[in-house]
């Protein structure tokens, strides 16, 4: 899957699931269906397989190609939010208090789009 798919299926995905914040998932017990937040759906896109799975789809995650065209989105629409890490700017964003599911998906497939 390019970047540009896995950050379509990740929107689709919290368009799916829904949206949180401060966790991978809101329930880590049932990763595969619960809200996440944006590492959480690129994390689910990556890999859907058993819970020893979940953390190694989240290291894959983090610095897969998808979250760098995100975090790059993210920095030139919102200059403040640029971190020393990838994660950092994703995470920053996610967890602001007026972002939403909606923002986040739709950064996601801005992204996608370039």
């Amino acid at each position: 899957m390019t970047p540009e798919e896995h950050l379509l299926a990740a929107a689709d995905d919290m368009a799916e699931h829904g949206h949180c914040k401060e966790y991978y998932f809101d329930d880590p017990v049932n990763w595969q269906t619960s809200s996440s937040c944006a590492y959480g759906s690129l994390a689910r896109t990556v890999s859907r397989e058993a819970e020893e799975g979940r953390y190694a789809a989240i290291t894959e995650a983090q610095e897969c190609g998808a979250a760098k065209m995100l975090a790059a989105h993210i920095q030139d629409k919102f200059p403040h939010l640029r971190g020393e890490e990838t994660w950092v700017t994703i995470t920053s964003f996610n967890d602001l208090p007026s972002t939403t599911g909606e923002d986040v998906i739709l950064a996601m497939k801005e992204a996608a789009h370039g």
